[in-house]
């Protein structure tokens, strides 16, 4: 498949042992999340091959291999043959999936149940690393920052559908040969293509601020984000491939800045960057989830994960490049 040479991602161990990649799937691999991990597996030296239904952005046809995939049906899964470790990105997120809830539904559990069938039928088998979400907690964290082992009460069907498959993860290890990580992921935000309309909330607001609607801030500004740049979240993913192997083992992390941001400063920085951005403050006549802090600590210690862009130098950034290619798209319409 693919005329690409094999490649390997080589990293040394405490101890002198080596983890090795030569071949990875990014199952969702047109997505934000999915086609940034897809371009930083290939900058890295690993053979990478993206599968999904949506077609692929332009900036990774090159550097990768491509293919028509729909985890539902199970058609294209045969591209996983000789890869080691398989990222499972594919999700709808909560817009697209409120709007479609049996896709949604269909996507979550039989994509999920799909892949990892595929992926034990290997052999070797891959690792699987699945990301999670936050939105998994309960609404009302006991213990904050919250750890990974703190009460799970998800609302709505994104997260609800990302607890099962966690569950089902979890399950298929407990009997196979299978290792994976689940990564629970905060809010993330950073350049590329992520968009409000996919729900990722700081892409929201820079849409808002760049047609000249004025940023909606539901209560005082005092509720808290836990910002996770995607820089971040790719290494937090390139840090399971280089994870010793355990067979059987199912492991879960937070990865999150461990920083809480109130919604208030990511409206002043949004301003900082462009001094015609407006807010406006709103009663919050539908109480907002409070979505608590992540507990890093456990991330830091078993896959040595350590944030490297903090939100205020993360979201100032962001922003600035975001109005600037705004700008120039405005300027060539004209």
């Amino acid at each position: 498949m693919g005329g690409r040479a094999s490649a390997r991602l080589l990293e040394k161990r405490p101890g002198g042992s080596e983890a090795v990649s030569s071949r990875a799937a990014v199952i969702g691999g047109s997505g934000y999340v999915g086609s940034r991990l897809a371009l930083s597996l290939a900058s890295s030296g690993v053979e990478t091959v993206v599968l999904d239904v949506a077609p692929a952005p332009e900036d990774i046809v090159g550097p990768c291999e491509v293919v028509e995939c729909d985890i539902i049906t199970g058609h294209g899964l045969e591209a996983l043959s000789g890869c080691d470790t398989v990222f499972l990105m594919a999700a709808a997120l909560a817009k697209l999936g409120d709007a479609n809830p049996q896709w949604a539904w269909d996507l979550g559990i039989r994509g999920v149940v799909n892949v990892l069938g595929a992926a034990i039928r290997l052999v070797p088998v891959p690792r699987v690393v699945f990301p999670s979400t936050v939105a998994v907690y309960a609404p009302q964290a006991e213990t904050v920052p919250v750890p990974e082992a703190a009460l799970c009460g998800p609302v709505g069907l994104y997260a609800t559908s990302k607890l099962a498959g966690e569950t089902i993860i979890a399950s298929a290890c407990s009997c196979s040969s299978l290792q994976a990580f689940i990564l629970r992921l905060f809010t993330i935000y950073g350049p590329g293509p992520s968009s409000g309309r996919r729900g990722h909330f700081v892409a929201s607001w820079l849409e808002r601020a760049a047609s000249g609607q004025p940023l909606t801030i539901f209560g005082d500004g005092s509720r808290t984000l836990d910002l996770t740049h995607i820089s971040d979240v790719l290494q937090a993913c390139r840090l399971c491939i280089e994870a010793p192997p355990s067979p059987g083992r199912c492991s879960t992390y937070n990865i999150g800045s461990g920083r809480a941001t109130p919604l208030a400063t990511i409206a002043r920085w949004i301003q900082e960057v462009n001094p015609s951005v407006t807010a406006i403050f709103k009663d919050d006549v539908k109480p907002s989830l409070i979505r608590p802090i992540g507990d890093i600590s456990h991330a830091r210690q078993e896959l040595g994960y350590q944030p490297t862009i903090f939100p205020e130098e993360g979201v100032k950034a962001t922003a600035s490049q975001y109005f600037l290619q705004a700008r120039a798209q405005s300027s060539g319409r004209h």
